[in-house]
């Protein structure tokens, strides 16, 4: 019996990782019973919630972001139809400008990409809806 329990205490005495894919039964058993893999899978759980925390922002911003895109589009067609319906010229690189930006669907291959391109989607019709602003006087 002593020949089983001497080298098995020696083994245990074996340097341990925090990392259950590491260091065998010994550092399994160590880990477990010093709560260092709990503490391991708390700390993964933390970074798991930041993340999903951090894409329901971004989410809740592109879903604003369209939703303001939409409305900009939407007044672009009013603005440039109140300016024909008064018989205000419309130059022909604002015109052409506003039927960009009313036809266009910014989109990207990731969310963060689709996220740039809405936000320069927005200035650039926010700036065109100012111009059309200030054709009708």
């Amino acid at each position: 019996m002593r020949w089983i329990v001497v080298p098995a205490l020696v083994l245990g005495a074996c340097a341990t990782s925090d990392d259950p894919a590491d260091g065998g039964f010994f550092s399994g058993v160590a880990g477990v019973t010093s709560g260092s893999y709990q503490g391991r899978v708390d700390a993964l759980e933390a970074e798991a919630q930041t993340e999903r925390e951090r894409q329901a922002a971004l989410q809740a911003e592109l879903s604003g972001l369209e939703q303001q895109h939409a409305s900009l589009k939407l007044r672009l067609t009013e603005q440039r139809s109140r300016l024909a319906a008064g018989g205000v010229p419309v130059p022909a690189d604002v015109e052409a400008a506003v039927s960009v930006a009313v036809t266009s669907n910014p989109g990207g291959q990731s969310d963060a990409e689709r996220l740039e391109a809405l936000r320069a989607a927005v200035a650039d019709a926010q700036a065109l809806s100012e111009r059309l602003a200030n054709l009708a006087g």
